[in-house]
């Protein structure tokens, strides 16, 4: 698995990005490359599935709960007096 992290934050950024424009159907290991303007294949390389990419942006930051419709990510919550 390549290990370069600023690369691997690229790819769940875009590809929450993507969840939130396009849904889950949108949601492709090209259409991350091409939107994070990537060589072809990798994504494929960092997630060798669609399923590990969706699992690995479930703790992306807390901004995978948005993406999914599960509403203000816990950071984000104004407290109640």
């Amino acid at each position: 698995m390549p290990t370069n992290p600023e690369r691997r934050t690229q790819i769940l950024d875009t590809a929450i990005d993507i969840l939130c424009d396009d849904g889950v159907g949108g949601l492709t290991h090209r259409q991350v490359d091409s939107r994070a303007d990537l060589p072809a294949g990798t994504t494929s390389n960092y997630f060798r599935t669609r399923q590990a990419l969706l699992e690995a942006n479930r703790g992306q930051d807390g901004r995978s709960a948005l993406a999914a419709g599960g509403g203000t990510p816990v950071g984000d919550r104004a407290t109640e007096p």
